[in-house]
């Protein structure tokens, strides 16, 4: 019974809701004047940035040239990075990666590019009981460096700190660790497989914290249970929020296909950026 109270709690949707051109998608339209007819193009999307991405993708591409498993791929990290340099897809969209990942490209010797395509905002979650609302940058520094081990020392309750983060290699988890700088998984750590875990467990544990990428929680996997705090005394909407990691293409800079350039320069273009930042999701919670 309390498993079952529990479930009423999670806020989810399904990822197929983000496919491009199908019916009962939660996906606006929008008026561009750039757009690809190559059905050829094979792209990886982290799945932070899926609904982001498919937004985008289906503003600029022609319904005739969509196919679902060619065009636009929803992965981990890790498997993007991993085909991406097996030439398996041309383009991943996604964070810059850990150390790992970019060995795998430098292994391959292929000059392979980043370029920018935004920043997203990593939010800070806390349970819902818990009665601090805002952190600074370098309190959360010192929550997972151990230095604050108690909620009372920040204006909350009597409760040691339970701190959560994801197994190495997640995106979300490395670009924490940038932010933490020389923070690695340890005993002192709750090291969990996926984000809607790591979710669940601060909803159940009053005394937790963890993070994610805000567009994940605003779109894809919530709980009641949990809420964004300010950082800084800002919101992830604020453009002054300061804890964020840029969102990257990445791609091969010889690559053949004249289509693939064509749509990352106008995506880098101000027209493209004007784009990106109407599908970009405020904050809400779910769909």
């Amino acid at each position: 019974m309390m498993e079952n109270c529990f479930e009423k709690t999670v806020l989810k949707v399904d990822a197929r809701r983000f496919i491009p051109f199908r019916k009962g998608k939660v996906l606006r339209s929008h008026q561009v004047v750039f757009h690809v007819d190559d059905a050829s193009l094979r792209i990886d999307v982290v799945s932070a940035f899926w609904p982001f991405m498919a937004e985008v993708t289906q503003a600029i591409l022609e319904p005739a040239a969509f196919t679902e498993m060619q065009w636009l791929k929803r992965v981990a990290s890790g498997v993007g990075f991993k085909e991406l340099t097996e030439g398996k897809t041309d383009l991943l969209i996604g964070n810059d990666g850990n150390e790992i990942f970019n060995h795998l490209l430098d292994q391959t010797g292929l000059p392979f590019v980043k370029e920018k395509i935004w920043t997203e905002p990593i939010a800070i979650l806390l349970n819902r009981d818990n009665p601090v609302k805002n952190l600074t940058v370098s309190q959360i520094h010192d929550i997972y460096f151990g230095h604050i081990s108690n909620w009372s020392e920040l204006g909350g309750k009597q409760l040691h700190i339970h701190t959560y983060q994801l197994e190495r290699g997640n995106g979300s988890q490395t670009a924490f660790e940038k932010i933490v700088r020389g923070n690695n998984i340890d005993e002192f750590h709750h090291e969990i497989h996926t984000m809607p875990d790591i979710i669940d467990d601060v909803a159940k544990d009053i005394s937790g914290i963890c993070y994610t990428f805000s567009s994940y929680y605003t779109r894809m996997y919530a709980n009641t249970l949990t809420h964004m705090i300010t950082v800084d005394g800002t919101a992830v909407t604020d453009p002054c929020y300061p804890l964020r990691d840029e969102l990257y293409m990445i791609y091969r800079k010889d690559h053949p296909n004249a289509n693939l350039h064509r749509m990352i320069s106008w995506l880098k273009s101000a027209k493209g950026q004007e784009l990106i930042a109407v599908c970009y999701p405020p904050e809400r919670t779910v769909e």
